[in-house]
């Protein structure tokens, strides 16, 4: 993501990450399924799995460049 919050101001770059992760066991006692194939999308994994970490970079850009 960019972001520039003024005409003189340098601009910023913004980097989300977030893992998620459990063991296929955990997911069963849930009630989910614990076979892989099940998990294919990555649309239907992302929403069973528990956030571990998020971290988020931030880059100045120089106008220097």
């Amino acid at each position: 993501m960019h972001c520039a919050f003024g005409d003189n101001v340098n601009p910023i770059i913004l980097r989300e990450s977030c893992w998620r992760e459990a063991r296929f066991q955990a997911l069963a006692a849930k009630g989910y399924p614990s076979d892989a194939a099940a998990y294919n999308d990555p649309s239907i994994i992302s929403q069973r799995l528990p956030v571990v970490m998020n971290t988020t970079h931030k880059l100045k850009v120089s106008s220097n460049m």
